[in-house]
């Protein structure tokens, strides 16, 4: 009997899909019934009817569907409807790579795994199905952002709920609280909750929010792996980047994981930040490392493979004196050398928080550059884990199974797997991995290899490379099991090194402690020589600069075939340097200077925007010294007379192809103020001679485009003559438009070209002196002026009048 029920009823619910009602209370408050269990626990709801007063309403008609149907599949991406072109675009991407790829929307996941409930749990239900059915399943992609406050219970926040998120129990807790995709991995039976266990498959995460951020990062993926724009040496580079402080203890951290990488892959040429290497400047806002800063910077614009962080950070940059902020990630140029970024400090990417996006999230947003991806962290984390899971990236991060690479989501799924620690502990759970699981890095397949120096074979007794000696390399190009590629064509970009150079840390800071470490920095040679049938062979002469000690040097290699559609990499570290050549050298001229802006278009007293680049072509009979080992013999640009922050630009020449004794500088500039500027570079040759050259230019201020600097010549004319004049947009595509008047103000032609924007200065627009009919016009003064917009800013901009004379 049930009692308090007036005129209530009770429905059987033992069985969801067979619910039985019972008869309706008596009215005098009490109900009774009986019935046979048969020995089960069963269940009951009573309630009033007039208490009952929501009602179906009717959503949107559901298509049929039977994800349960899926029985194989290599990759899994499950997207949000919006979000449908980029899924499909990286399916067909991976399709024409040989994956047999899958492409899920989330809310069809929901209706079959959840009775049309946002719950995470369904998309690892979904996953684990697919999991058991076929063992080559291995890649999972969410491609949406998602957020903490899933269930939109937390008021003023954006919604960001496009793919849901796993989050830790411990919601309070700033430790314990974390989102982990690891979730969706973790496929073995009893496992998930706890996260604890293997990953059977590589999961990663593309948080964007918007179909635009979607298709940007997926067109980054595609062009990545595809442009021939991507290919160059920037693959052979990778970046070691730590912390100061805490008795060096993140420096130490980055020092092993680097050495352990340098004797496995002795390939990659390493890079090293460490901020406590530079020089520390107090501000009114702290400690700040600019010199550390703006070495990250280059490097980024120079282009690197992989760069690592271990230490401090937060969601807004790297390190409590900000070394790497949001700024920087914003103004990287980098679009044909994206890093893959590996982070070991807290909460770099805590993507499930929609009140705010993170440094990381800025980086694999970034349209037009910043990260191709990133393993990196989504909550604090500790420094000793932090290591041992880092250091076991980077154990496997260059490794191939077989021929074939690894992909950047096996490379994690590797690296959590292989430490028992980090399947038992959770600090492992707060890195994710954030871009396609399914994407390789851009390694370098075939192999280069030295065969003689100064007509020596390499292997036998060859002679101590000294200082102005003429060095000749050959070499030649194999597959990646050693056999020559007889019919390779193409450059080759050798990087001759002088001797590792021993730096030391400054002891900054009272909890830092002065370190060595060792660095191949100065720069003997960079240049470039044709490959024919798969032989090279260059020259260049050792500048007096060298380190006189005997030791090993280093020559790192890169090629690329004329066709663009392989490259290749090598080194050889067993070239004797030291001492000086026996050969004489004449020389007391310094090089030839020439100094342009963005282009070798760009004049004197020219205008660009606030970030252009600078561009130096060299030239001497005997060779640019870039080897920074002599004090006061660097390439450096000077601005506006200010030495004290002299630009040094050894690491950005490279000599002309089959050339040594010419080449080009490319240094980016930034931030530059608007108004008139001179910039002077010095540089030397082999031989200690040095030359010094001006350039005055005037920076306008990007957000008030201008043209200016106009004029036609010849000027008068009879039959043709070339428009020219300088702007300030920065976009890739421009349209320019030339209006001709006749004095009374009539337009008699229009002149119309696209050209992609390489530069600030424009000096090829021709025009013939005739009408839109063809016809000649008469003598006598017209007048004109140009109008310029920008495609991609959809910006225009128009100059003033100008004149011009037709002459019979």
């Amino acid at each position: 009997m049930i009692s308090g029920l007036d005129r209530g009823m009770v429905w059987d619910i033992t069985d969801p899909f067979a619910i039985k009602a019972h008869l309706s209370a008596d009215g005098a408050g009490a109900f009774s019934f009986t019935h046979n269990h048969n020995g089960l626990l069963k269940r009951y709801a009573g309630f009033q009817p007039e208490d009952v007063t929501d009602t179906p309403v009717f959503i949107k008609k559901i298509a049929n569907q039977n994800l349960h149907g899926i029985n194989e599949a290599d990759m899994v991406i499950i997207y949000p409807e919006e979000f449908s072109e980029a899924a499909m675009n990286l399916k067909n991407h991976r399709n024409d790579q040989g994956f047999n790829v899958i492409t899920v929307e989330i809310e069809q996941i929901f209706n079959e795994y959840s009775g049309g409930k946002r719950d995470p749990v369904s998309i690892r239900d979904f996953s684990k199905m697919v999991y058991e059915r076929d063992p080559d399943y291995r890649y999972l992609l969410l491609l949406g952002d998602g957020s903490y406050d899933y269930k939109n219970i937390v008021p003023g926040l954006p919604d960001h709920n496009f793919i849901p998120v796993y989050e830790t129990n411990e919601s309070l807790h700033p430790i314990e609280s974390f989102p982990s995709d690891d979730f969706f991995a973790l496929l073995s039976d009893f496992e998930g909750d706890d996260l604890r266990g293997q990953l059977e498959i590589a999961v990663g995460r593309i948080p964007a929010k918007s179909p635009e951020e979607a298709n940007a990062v997926i067109n980054k993926i595609i062009k990545y792996e595809t442009d021939e724009n991507t290919l160059g040496d920037w693959r052979l580079r990778i970046g070691f980047t730590a912390d100061d402080e805490d008795s060096n203890t993140h420096l130490n951290q980055a020092e092993r994981i680097a050495n352990n990488t340098k004797d496995k892959y002795p390939l990659f040429n390493q890079q090293k930040v460490y901020f406590d290497a530079y020089n520390q400047e107090s501000t009114p806002g702290g400690a700040r490392y600019p010199d550390a800063s703006k070495a990250i910077n280059d490097n980024i614009f120079k282009g690197q493979l992989v760069l690592n962080y271990l230490g401090h950070g937060g969601p807004r940059g790297w390190a409590q004196e900000r070394v790497l902020k949001v700024n920087d990630i914003l103004s990287w140029e980098n679009e044909d050398k994206m890093p893959l970024i590996i982070t070991a400090t807290c909460s770099f990417t805590g993507y499930d928080d929609p009140g705010l996006i993170s440094a990381g999230e800025y980086a694999i947003l970034k349209e037009d550059g910043g990260a191709i991806g990133l393993m990196t962290t989504v909550r604090a984390v500790y420094s000793l884990e932090n290591e041992r899971l880092t250091a076991s990236v980077f154990d496997t991060i260059f490794s191939s199974s077989g021929n074939t690479d690894l992909t950047i989501g096996e490379i994690i799924q590797r690296a959590k797997n292989n430490n028992w620690q980090d399947t038992t502990r959770i600090n492992a759970r707060k890195f994710a991995l954030i871009g396609d699981p399914s994407m390789k890095l851009t390694i370098p397949h075939n192999r280069i290899i030295t065969t003689h120096i100064n007509d020596q074979q390499v292997g036998v007794a060859t002679d101590t490379i000294g200082a102005l000696m003429k060095v000749k390399v050959n070499g030649i190009i194999t597959d990646r099991n050693g056999n020559k590629l007889e019919n390779y064509r193409g450059t080759i970009y050798p990087t001759v090194y002088d001797k590792e150079s021993e730096l030391a840390t400054l002891r900054n800071d009272s909890r830092s402690r002065v370190s060595n470490f060792q660095l191949h920095k100065s720069i003997l040679f960079k240049g470039a020589a044709t490959i024919e049938n798969g032989e090279f062979s260059f020259e260049f002469i050792v500048p007096i600069d060298i380190d006189y000690s005997i030791g090993q040097g280093r020559i790192s290699y890169y090629a690329e075939s004329s066709d663009l559609t392989s490259d290749g990499g090598g080194f050889y570290n067993e070239i004797i340097i030291g001492g000086s050549s026996e050969e004489s050298l004449t020389d007391d001229i310094g090089p030839d200077i020439n100094i342009f802006m963005n282009d070798e278009r760009f004049v004197y007293g020219g205008t660009t925007h606030p970030n252009p680049v600078l561009l130096v072509k060299l030239s001497d009979d005997n060779g640019i010294n870039v080897t920074g080992n002599s004090i006061g013999h660097d390439l450096v640009a000077v601005l506006d007379g200010n030495n004290q922050n002299a630009f040094l630009l050894n690491d950005f020449y490279e000599a002309s192809v089959d050339d040594y004794k010419s080449g080009i500088v490319k240094f980016p500039m930034n931030e530059l103020e608007p108004g008139r500027h001179t910039i002077s570079v010095k540089a030397w040759d082999v031989a200690n001679n040095s030359s010094e050259q001006i350039l005055e230019f005037i920076v306008v201020d990007e957000d008030s485009p201008v043209i200016n600097n106009i004029y036609n010549y010849p000027n008068p004319f009879s039959t043709n003559t070339s428009f020219m004049f300088e702007h300030t947009m920065q976009g890739g595509e421009l349209d320019i438009l030339v209006y001709i008047y006749t004095l009374s103000g009539k337009l008699v032609k229009t002149i119309q070209e696209s050209i992609i924007n390489t530069g600030t200065r424009v000096n090829d627009i021709q025009w013939n002196g005739r009408d839109e009919f063809d016809d000649k016009l008469g003598k006598g003064i017209y007048l004109y002026k140009i109008k310029l917009t920008d495609r991609e800013l959809n910006v225009t901009e128009e100059s003033n009048y100008q004149k011009l004379v037709i002459i019979n």
